[in-house]
């Protein structure tokens, strides 16, 4: 398939940050983008060691998070074609 190297750059620019330096990161869904109806996340990224404070502060913002679709309305199931 074709690659657009640019746009994945930007769009991926912040995600490997926490993989390449070993920090903890966590994301969190906090809405989807009003045209297409695209997922939106926040990432937050931790000191060394802090999984547990990203995992808790995770919970708190999920906790208040109302723009959720139910999953009816963003699910798909990529194995059905071939399980039945």
């Amino acid at each position: 398939g074709e690659t657009n190297t640019a746009l994945a750059y930007r769009v991926m620019r912040y995600a490997s940050l926490a993989n390449f330096i070993g920090l903890p990161g966590l994301t969190i869904p906090v809405g989807y983008e009003q045209d297409t109806g695209l997922p939106i996340g926040f990432q937050l990224m931790g000191d060394a060691w802090s999984e547990p404070t990203l995992i808790r502060l995770g919970c708190v913002v999920e906790k208040f998070q109302t723009r959720r679709k139910p999953p009816a309305d963003n699910f798909f199931d990529v194995l059905e074609p071939w399980l039945g």
